[in-house]
């Protein structure tokens, strides 16, 4: 329901556009490395369809561990659980914008969570966890902290539950070697599959570069700032239908659980040591849970936030595992569940018409898109001197900052991937929509230097933006078509 639109549409898009699993090497220069091996064996030209029955597997693999790892056995808490990791806005952006990589990142979160399952579950399980950890990384780097929240929140339950601080601080330990080892394999890795693929690192803006910036103490305490700053928010505030209800929910529902916690830890009578553990990881949490986001200096991107989802998970955590004896907490408690059943389920089913009116965004940009290069293309083959396939062609603006959208509500749609009105954004994307998806042979220029170079070019600010006559003009041997001004 949530994710099916995109799987049987025609509607790629951004980066999708290419119709490939985009540029391997350049996944594997940018800290991707093992991206290159998984395309080997599925193919670079993908298959929505295909791409999102693989994700089903992985992200089923996923859930069945994750209520093993929190014992959830009710039949409610379980349907609420698959919910929550399937119909998300993370998903919903990798899917409408990013499909050809659906199933690289579902593939990254199950490993990620199979290595905090191994670790937690079986005495020599840390051995094959660094590699599964290693392995997430060398996919997605920002699934590696849904391992660390899992580790933080099953250690609060462990607290809760009066298991001795000690074997507490020594699980923690455990997990925490676990992940560091996991991320110098990862590094190593890196460093080897550079060689083997000779390729150089790649300075962009979800590289491995950003790390660097952390040497820098304003950087650093800023993004430590901003690594709680951007926890809360996106956790409160969701890329979802009915958001501001959505987010009123959680907020109670996020006191409600704090409330649960500190009446269960006092009606337990905790020890000192498991008190200070409590309130430790309280403290942490935001940090573990989004630590991505210290390590790159501040990146903010939508598809980075999925261990937040977690947050919810453990609502249901408490739903399900904290029972109190006395009859006043009882009822409390009913309602505390009553609350926990209505935002969680509030926020799939919102989250399942996110989805579905995102992805008929999509499917209208594409049809728009398609329209509007077909009056281009027709346009520049009625050019004098312009040959098919031969002459070069420069684009200079953008379709996004024409006067060709209709900038209505449903246009004004947010999150990462939305925010245009064409399929079509930065200049690769046109020549793959037109090459790729039209199918029509243009040798477009994609050196955004030199676009620049010509658009800030006397004769070409002089000229109107298309759908004038005066569009288009030949500069230097080059066919220049300007979209906008």
């Amino acid at each position: 329901m949530a994710n099916a639109y995109c799987w049987f549409d025609f509607n790629f898009s951004h980066d999708s556009s290419a119709l490939i699993s985009g540029d391997a090497m350049f996944h594997a220069a940018i800290g991707r490395y093992l991206d290159p091996i998984v395309l080997f064996f599925r193919g670079e030209l993908f298959s929505p369809f295909l791409l999102g029955i693989v994700s089903i597997i992985y992200l089923s693999v996923s859930t069945y561990l994750v209520s093993k790892i929190f014992k959830l056995k009710n039949r409610f808490s379980l349907i609420l659980l698959s919910g929550l990791l399937s119909a998300n806005s993370v998903i919903t952006f990798i899917t409408a914008t990013y499909v050809y990589e659906l199933d690289l990142y579902m593939l990254a979160l199950m490993l990620s969570i199979i290595g905090a399952y191994t670790c937690m579950t079986y005495k020599k399980g840390w051995i094959a966890s660094i590699i599964l950890f290693a392995a997430s990384l060398g996919l997605y780097q920002s699934y590696w902290q849904v391992a660390i929240i899992i580790f933080m929140l099953s250690s609060v339950i462990d607290a809760l539950s009066k298991v001795d601080y000690k074997e507490i601080i020594g699980k923690l330990i455990k997990y925490i070697i676990c992940l560091v080892l996991g991320l110098v394999l990862y590094l190593i890795g890196y460093k080897i599959a550079l060689i083997i693929y000779n390729i150089e690192p790649m300075d962009n803006y979800n590289g491995l570069s950003l790390i660097n910036n952390l040497l820098n103490m304003d950087v650093l305490l800023k993004s430590f700032i901003g690594t709680y700053r951007y926890f809360f928010h996106r956790t409160v505030f969701l890329y979802i239908f009915n958001d501001a209800i959505v987010s009123i929910l959680i907020i109670l529902s996020g006191v409600s659980s704090i409330v649960m916690i500190l009446s269960k830890a006092v009606k337990n009578k905790l020890d000192k040591p498991n008190w200070v553990l409590l309130i430790l990881l309280g403290i942490f949490l935001p940090l573990g849970g989004n630590i991505i986001y210290l390590i790159t200096s501040g990146l903010e991107h939508g598809l980075m936030t999925y261990s937040f989802i977690f947050i919810y998970v453990f609502f249901i955590c408490i739903m399900e595992n904290i029972e109190f004896k006395d009859k006043v907490f009882i009822k409390i408690k009913k309602i505390f569940n009553y609350l926990i059943l209505i935002t969680c389920g509030f926020i799939i089913i919102n989250s399942i018409i996110y989805s579905n009116q995102a992805y008929m965004k999509k499917h209208a940009e594409y049809d728009q898109t398609y329209a509007t290069l077909n009056r281009v293309i027709d346009r520049m083959e009625q050019f004098e001197g312009y040959e098919v396939g031969k002459t070069k062609v420069l684009f200079a603006g953008r379709l996004e900052n024409s006067n060709l959208t209709n900038r209505n509500y449903f246009y004004d749609y947010k999150g990462t991937g939305l925010e245009s009105s064409f399929s079509v954004t930065y200049p690769y994307t046109y020549d793959k929509f037109i090459n790729n998806v039209m199918s029509y042979p243009m040798d477009i220029v994609t050196d955004e230097t030199l676009i620049e170079e010509y658009q800030n070019k006397e004769e070409v600010l002089e000229m109107e933006a298309f759908p004038s006559k005066e569009s288009l003009k030949m500069i230097d041997g080059m066919l220049i078509v300007k979209l906008s001004e």
